[in-house]
């Protein structure tokens, strides 16, 4: 059997499914000033995503349709001044982590082409990581909205489910899929959130929430695993372990938490029969074209056919279960930092720790602080690359804080070729607790619907 992927190169133009001719701006002239909240900025979307008249492919050229209109949320971001000027690469249907699974091509790391981008939202971490666009959307179900972020040393928001409305997006799996932000700082990233946020009444998931500011605690609890596996990375555990200083430096207090709960869910994303879900969408083809899919894709979904309906309500009930476990948790940490990814791979070679946060619905924040010139992204939430957890607002508390603890502008990621822009990041905030952590962190409160 011939898969798509027989041949594949790898280069930077390979981030690129469509770059669009004349860009797409809003046809508002009257719109004010207050409204246009994103003018300025230029951004891209992940080839999931409906763009109207530009066809959509979830890399996947057989799959291709040109949509009548566009996705929500990208509306939203045009109607807020954003001009969008192309849609981006990503591992076929969304499904993959390390941006080589696409016919168009291979996404090369932005330092070093001989490393992984990280899927699936590879195309658009590239293009922002390399200064080509303010900010891109890609999609998150397993650790996409993350994982190329802290791979490309650039900031990584996946919002709580249901947040921004998925209409006009190719589902992976739908109870668990969430548009996501690519930005290279955590301020850019905010802006974009609020703009993309709106109540859709066609999107079975989605939730109707206020943001209000909130404070601090008077000392910041950080969960963090009470063991990692770093797969022979020692230079990534190094910089995770500054970065666990830091959170002491500041005031805060590391506390360890069970992570067997965490892992044991992550493993169920691909690795039980909630997998199926992702046949939603590529069943039909797959039966008829199977010569359409990437090789590794095709492989993750014939397996997803064995599953019973039988055996889809045994994985959910172990998800409930499994939740049960970890928001115990809860109760001692206000906020959970885990590595975005342990190891970063080579091309020729290719994380478990992303995916611990989908099906627990935690909305997790991928931060960047000091860029390194060199492809090894060290995971970690403060001082490098990372990623923060936070408790759900439909499925765990009443309450979300995101917290970024790093600077909102992130310094030195790009060389003098890739200029980046100093956004505007002044937000009005009332923050309040340890002094220290007045300096260096914003803090949300989160207010809506009542537990799902």
């Amino acid at each position: 059997m011939r898969h798509a992927n027989s041949k594949r190169l790898t280069n930077a133009e390979s981030a690129w499914i469509a770059k669009l001719a004349r860009a797409i701006r809003s046809s508002k002239p009257d719109a004010s000033a207050s409204k246009q909240t994103l003018a300025k900025l230029r951004f891209a979307v992940k080839d999931n995503i409906d763009v109207k008249n530009i066809p959509t492919t979830a890399a996947c050229p057989d799959f291709r349709y040109t949509p009548k209109r566009n996705a929500l949320v990208v509306q939203n971001l045009i109607d807020a001044g954003a001009t969008l000027v192309g849609k981006t690469n990503l591992d076929q249907f969304a499904c993959g982590l390390n941006g080589t699974r696409s016919p168009y091509g291979i996404v090369p790391n932005s330092f070093n082409s001989e490393f992984v981008s990280g899927g699936s939202s590879s195309g658009s971490a590239y293009v922002v990581a390399t200064g080509q666009v303010d900010f891109a959307l890609g999609t998150d179900t397993a650790g996409s909205g993350r994982v190329p972020a802290g791979l490309n040393n650039i900031v990584g928001l996946k919002p709580t489910r249901g947040l921004i409305s998925a209409k006009g997006v190719v589902p992976a799996a739908r109870s668990v899929d969430t548009v996501s932000i690519f930005a290279r700082d955590v301020a850019t990233a905010w802006r974009v959130l609020r703009a993309s946020i709106s109540f859709d009444p066609s999107d079975p998931y989605s939730r109707s929430i206020r943001i209000k500011p909130s404070t601090f605690p008077s000392a910041l609890r950080v969960g963090i695993p009470d063991r990692c596996e770093w797969y022979g990375d020692t230079i990534s555990e190094q910089h995770f372990e500054q970065a666990k200083g830091r959170i002491t430096a500041l005031g805060g207090q590391l506390e360890p938490i069970p992570y067997k709960p965490l892992l044991q869910a992550a493993s169920l994303l691909y690795e039980s029969a909630l997998v199926a879900e992702r046949l939603e969408v590529t069943e039909p083809m797959l039966d008829e074209s199977p010569d359409s899919f990437d090789q590794a894709v095709h492989k993750v979904l014939i397996a997803a056919k064995s599953y019973s309906a039988a055996d889809a309500f045994r994985s959910l009930n172990q998800v409930r279960h499994l939740k049960l476990e970890a928001d115990s948790m809860w109760s001692n940490i206000d906020v959970l930092m885990v590595p975005t990814a342990p190891r970063h791979y080579r091309i020729t070679e290719s994380s478990i720790y992303s995916r611990v946060v989908n099906l627990q619905r935690l909305p997790p924040l991928c931060t960047c602080r000091h860029g390194s010139a060199q492809a090894r992204a060290h995971s970690s939430a403060t001082g490098h690359r990372g990623m923060h957890c936070y408790r759900n607002l439909g499925d765990a508390s009443e309450l979300l804080w995101l917290i970024c603890l790093t600077n909102p502008i992130t310094p030195g990621c790009w060389s003098d070729k890739h200029a980046r822009q100093r956004v505007d990041s002044r937000i009005s905030l009332r923050i309040t607790g340890h002094r220290r952590f007045k300096r260096h962190h914003r803090l949300w409160r989160l207010e809506g619907l009542p537990r799902a």
